[in-house]
């Protein structure tokens, strides 16, 4: 009977360790329903089965749910084991590494097209003691961008935006509209 005894105990033990390894693995999220309205479109999201959740202030959507209303598709990747979200027939975007011009600024090349980031101009020559800045406009479907000198706090060119290009978080302007139109501004007082 001892060895009965003994060999339930050292079964349980060798069972127990392999439930430890296993626990650290789990992890317990409290989340609470979402309280507020999600708006799609213009349409209120509402799901009793599959609803919104609110975890440490962030909100989490059912992907498949959310992907359907924006019209996106969603697949499982069991090859892969990933969740793929997309439209087809969309080419990703070609990501590469800028150049950068004389003075640090860099330049994106976007369909064969050279482009600088109108807020990387900014971060640039605010660094300069007198600092330079831009004030963005959106008046009438008509976008523009002010030149502000930092050390006078005049208007030195305002120039149309509307055909900028939005690419990785900035506003591109060509650039050959940059060297021609706002460097010869920037280096007057450099």
């Amino acid at each position: 009977m001892k060895k009965f005894v003994a060999g339930f105990v050292a079964a349980i033990l060798l069972t127990s360790s392999f439930l430890f390894v296993y626990a650290d693995d789990i992890k317990e999220y409290v989340c609470t329903k979402v309280k507020y309205d999600i708006l799609v479109d213009g349409e209120v999201y509402m799901d009793d089965k599959l609803p919104a959740l609110v975890y440490e202030g962030n909100t989490y959507l059912p992907v498949r749910n959310f992907c359907n209303l924006l019209g996106a598709d969603v697949e499982w990747n069991a090859q892969l084991s990933r969740v793929e979200i997309g439209k087809q027939n969309v080419t990703p975007e070609k990501i590469s590494t800028p150049s950068l011009t004389d003075n640090g600024i860099p330049i994106y090349n976007i369909d064969d097209i050279n482009y600088v980031g109108l807020e990387d101009i900014h971060y640039i020559y605010s660094s300069f003691d007198d600092g330079y800045g831009f004030l963005f406009r959106d008046e009438s479907n008509k976008k523009t961008a002010t030149l502000i000198s930092g050390k006078t706090h005049e208007a030195l060119i305002t120039f149309d935006i509307s055909n900028a290009v939005e690419y990785m978080g900035r506003t591109c302007i060509t650039l050959s509209f940059y060297q021609k139109n706002i460097l010869p501004y920037l280096n007057k007082d450099i």
